[in-house]
């Protein structure tokens, strides 16, 4: 009976033995989280107890788990300072107590290593809230993705990283950049700012500028399959070959709602241009002007339009005009009339558009956000379109302001008193005076216009069709008319008022003395 007893129980506990031998210890679940001042040897579950290294993190995740980072500087000792071999999202910008995402935080190769580096098929990373900087690598010297895997680039910075190809960023996959800014990145090939070897790239709401290459592709170079543009700025990036801004190659490239100007190309293209034919690019409500190049200084190659795009200099550039499109050539150039590259709000700088600029309510009059050509329904700092009677061309959309324009009128040109008899039958010029950002012929909708005594009374006749000069200081300003008997004018007034608004609903006002006749 014993010895049945002892088979028994022996049997069991190798049966147990078996049964456990397959059991793998469950691995806790995210989010993990990092800090400065962190350790990789701690479990890194709570904002207490944080690994001191994204790679550390990462080690203890699992795909799709989700890497909360603390604001601080992040250096590394390889090859990179991030390496990601698995699916993951990275928050970062976290304060110390990860209770709110206030900042950014910074990713630093120190000119010796990458920023964040990944080459597993496949893998699809999302990262937010990040500075990557001074990296360094054959390619790719802020970021580099290969073998097709996806990265989506939120709210972050990839800045004054160098690499033979693709000074900021380099990758053969997906890359989708929102709201982010990619600057003064070198590259000594191709790509100052992005090299595109075979993926699919989309620019949301991004601003790419400063950067410089040896060859082409001074802020994008484009080897890909497709490249698409939202919202975004191309700005005073310089190319020793060709294409300043962008060089396409032969491939689709759109640009919808963009800005491109300032770049500078050695070769053909200031803004655009390629090495190579048979790349199919489309236009639509977009700025090309003010770039610079020996040959084609805003574009070379073959560029199409699907509408209501602003060409500042179309020499050397077949471009194909259609409905809205204003192009300018290398006698009569288009001025696009906007400030420079600044923070003018929103998360990346931009180009705002002057008073004056020929983009303002030129773009599709379609509503905007209706798809197809129309213009998209915000601007690239989340303005709402439009703002004016139809959308501005461009990424920038100029805001109606609430208050008053003070404008300078002249009353009775070319008279010192101003003199008035209110009970003539006759009429009253006024003069809207032009300032160097102020063209009062193209600007005031003369429809809007009131003037007399208090400068609400419905008193206009007519306004010159051209502008006049009447002050002489070679700028036209704006002549109306404004009948007497309904200025409302009385004994005892000393000064006249006129009110209206600009085409873009801006309000004006202005005064100038009178003297009343008895």
């Amino acid at each position: 009976m014993t010895h049945k007893i002892f088979r028994l129980v022996t049997s069991l506990i190798f049966a147990l033995a078996i049964t456990f031998a397959g059991v793998t210890p469950a691995r806790a679940v995210g989010p993990w989280y990092v800090s400065t001042t962190g350790d990789d040897n701690n479990n890194c579950l709570s904002p207490g107890t944080p690994c001191g290294t994204i790679n550390g993190a990462i080690g203890k995740a699992t795909d799709g788990d989700t890497i909360n980072v603390a604001k601080g500087t992040y250096t590394g000792t390889g090859f990179e300072v991030v390496y990601l071999d698995k699916d993951a999202t990275l928050a970062g910008g976290w304060d110390a107590s990860f209770t709110a995402q206030s900042g950014m935080s910074i990713l630093d190769g120190q000119g010796e290593r990458r920023g964040i580096s990944s080459i597993t098929s496949n893998v699809t990373i999302f990262a937010d809230h990040f500075t990557i900087q001074h990296g360094f690598a054959s390619s790719g010297g802020g970021i580099g993705i290969s073998n097709f895997g996806t990265l989506i680039l939120s709210n972050s910075i990839v800045a004054n990283s160098t690499a033979s190809n693709g000074g900021g960023i380099a990758f053969a996959g997906s890359l989708t950049l929102n709201d982010s800014t990619v600057r003064d990145n070198i590259a000594s090939n191709g790509g100052g700012g992005i090299w595109n070897l075979n993926g699919a790239l989309t620019l949301n709401n991004s601003t790419i500028s400063g950067n410089t290459t040896g060859e082409g592709g001074g802020g994008i170079k484009d080897d890909g399959f497709m490249t698409i543009l939202n919202n975004s700025t191309v700005s005073g990036n310089t190319a020793s070959g060709n294409g300043g801004g962008i060089n396409y190659g032969s491939n689709t490239l759109i640009l919808n709602n963009s800005s491109v100007g300032g770049n500078t190309a050695g070769g053909m293209g200031g803004g655009l241009g390629s090495d190579s034919t048979g790349g199919i690019v489309t236009l639509q409500n977009t700025i090309l002007s003010g770039n610079t190049s020996g040959i084609g200084p805003d574009c070379s190659g073959i560029i199409g339009s699907s509408g209501y795009n602003l060409i500042g200099n179309n020499s050397d550039c077949t471009f194909t005009s259609t409905t809205g499109d204003l192009v300018g050539t290398s006698i009569d150039p288009i001025n696009p009339r906007w400030g420079s590259l600044q923070d003018n709000g929103g998360s990346t700088f931009t180009h705002a558009l002057q008073t004056g600029s020929p983009a303002i309510d030129a773009g599709n009059p379609a509503a905007p956000g209706s798809g197809g050509n129309a213009c998209l329904a915000t601007d690239q700092r989340g303005i709402a379109r439009p703002q004016g009677p139809c959308c501005d061309i461009g990424a920038f959309e100029l805001e109606a302001t609430g208050g008053v324009k003070e404008v300078t009128i002249d009353i009775k040109p070319g008279s010192q008193s101003n003199p008035i008899n209110p009970r003539g039958s006759g009429k009253i010029p006024v003069a809207i005076l032009s300032t160097l950002d102020f063209d009062a012929p193209s600007e005031v909708d003369k429809a809007t216009l009131t003037f007399g005594r208090t400068g609400d009374e419905i008193s206009l006749l007519s306004c010159n069709r051209k502008g006049e000069d009447v002050n002489g200081d070679g700028l036209l300003d704006l002549v109306c008319h404004f009948k007497t008997k309904l200025t409302g004018f009385q004994i005892g007034d000393t000064e006249g008022f006129l009110k209206g608004q600009t085409l873009e609903g801006v309000s004006i006002e202005g005064r100038d003395s009178v003297r009343i006749l008895k």
